[in-house]
């Protein structure tokens, strides 16, 4: 082992207590993004970090904020009030020199509101209970970045440098549509600050249910829908109407299950699936060899029947490699409760996704539904309902390959912190951010995850673990030395 690297190693375990007391100031801070309210809060975590970069010595560190946006109540109603968009963190230090690999590191501040149901403490007053801490942040995203934070400090204070440059993007806003940065980076700002990053460090990923650290190479992306049927403009009786009138939740129900076919376990939406590329033979090695399983997927969900089987795939394949339909919500009517009605109402609604792979289009999937739904209500319900289908939410998916240097570097020090090999997975969410830097850089994408597979994220008693805490800013340190070996045999 180098001696600068041991250097590093040693500073970052005397600084462990310091380390825990820093994770817990960042989660007192309600910096919440996903409800109105909470700017002053959101401010005061953007300066918190940003003085916390400084004291490390990174050589450049601004804030900056991008313009504003609407932001929807808490209630989820239409009625919106004005938000001043949530500051970004920009660093930078290239005191590694001008042929040093440059790291771009990507990580958020914001986190979603307290929500009910928590018991081991509330969400913004942390505790550390049976090595684990908990508070809302600690997993996503507050603990992975104080976890590279104090990467960075290790090397600063223990060799008085940092073995490669770097570039750091925390924003405000992810937890309510990332507005901001997407903005920044399409701006020429933005496009000079992440220039010729030759690596990308996002660590806002889980690691596997199997206790061993993960590394993420591929998520799906989204095309994400709201489908409203109009009947008639006032309620109908059934009894008069029924049988001459189309009811709008029939007409919804028909259109919906045209999309996917539970029998086939396939899409019926022409076109739909043409651009779906099948897994490498190694990107199936690697899934087949996921502690995704049947049996942990039917633990994680409570207990379902049966899980979805689609002819020969298996459950990891299925959550990353192949596309997905969800009905998330279904209204018609506005029955009281313990009332049974009999109209005909004037109009039903639903909200449905459809999970992307690679190479699907999320602009040219929700042009497919729409000639698709179009083409129901023609064919099938014979113009007797109008419908209207809004695409409110988009993102590309993403892969990236596992044999990448860099990707191997990041392996290496996960092995090197947690005394396992990492996982690789492919992922069945999205992180819309990374379709972003794809399209921006030539440069591979490490999916960090660090963080234990039961944290709770978004939800009551959200948790870090000490071991996941400490063995990821231990991998950052390895992962930081590794890729300057990466650079100099390039």
């Amino acid at each position: 082992m180098s001696s600068t690297l041991q250097q590093a190693l040693d500073s970052l375990k005397a600084g462990r207590p310091a380390a825990t007391e820093r994770l817990h100031s960042l989660i007192r801070i309600a910096s919440v993004s996903n409800a109105p309210g909470f700017d002053t809060e959101l401010d005061a975590a953007a300066d918190w970090v940003a003085e916390q970069l400084r004291e490390i010595g990174l050589s450049e560190v601004r804030l900056h904020r991008v313009g504003a946006t609407d932001l929807a109540d808490a209630a989820g109603t239409t009625e919106a009030t004005k938000a001043r968009r949530p500051q970004l963190v920009l660093a930078s230090d290239d005191s590694a020199g001008p042929d040093a690999e440059l790291v771009l590191f990507y990580g958020h501040y914001d986190v979603q509101e307290e929500g009910p149901a928590w018991s081991i403490c509330t969400a913004f007053d942390p505790k550390s209970v049976n090595g684990r801490t908990y508070g809302r942040g600690a997993g996503d995203n507050k603990g992975p970045v104080i976890a590279f934070m104090e990467a960075l400090r290790a090397w600063k204070v223990g060799t008085g440098r940092l073995p490669v440059r770097v570039r750091i993007i925390l924003e405000g806003q992810e937890e309510s549509g990332s507005g901001a940065i997407i903005d920044f980076l399409a701006s020429e700002l933005g496009k000079a600050f992440i220039e010729g990053a030759s690596t990308v460090l996002v660590a806002d990923t889980l690691a596997s249910p199997d206790g061993r650290p993960s590394i993420t190479f591929g998520l799906r992306g989204l095309s994400y829908f709201h489908l409203e049927v109009l009947g008639p403009g006032t309620q109908t009786h059934s009894g008069h109407g029924g049988g001459n009138i189309q009811d709008p939740g029939g007409a919804l129900a028909h259109l919906l299950a045209s999309i996917w076919d539970p029998r086939t376990r396939t899409f019926l939406v022409p076109g739909l699936v043409d651009r779906v590329t099948p897994l490498s033979e190694r990107e199936g090695q690697l899934l087949d060899t996921s502690p995704i399983t049947a049996e942990s997927m039917q633990k994680e969900s409570g207990g379902v029947p049966a899980l979805i089987q689609v002819p020969n795939s298996t459950p990891a394949r299925q959550m990353g490699a192949l596309p997905a339909f969800t009905v998330h919500t279904l209204i018609t009517g506005a029955p009281k409760p313990g009332a049974t009605p009999t109209n005909i109402p004037t109009s039903a609604e639903a909200n449905f996704s459809i999970r992307l792979v690679p190479d699907q289009n999320p602009e040219e999937i929700g042009r497919l539904v729409e000639e698709h739904l179009n083409g129901v209500v023609r064919e099938v319900l014979h113009d007797t309902v109008r419908i209207k289908l809004t695409m409110e939410k988009g993102s590309f998916p993403v892969r990236f390959s596992p044999e990448s240097p860099q990707i191997e570097a990041a392996a290496q020090a996960m092995t090197s912190a947690w005394g396992t090999a990492p996982a690789f997975l492919l992922a069945g969410g999205s992180i819309p951010i990374v379709g972003h830097f794809q399209a921006l850089l030539p440069a591979p994408i490490i999916l960090w995850g660090g963080t234990n597979a039961d944290s709770s994220f978004h939800g009551p008693n959200e948790n870090l673990t000490d071991h996941n805490f400490f063995a990821s800013a231990e991998g950052m340190v390895h992962l930081l030395y590794n890729l300057s070996t990466v650079s100099r045999a390039a």
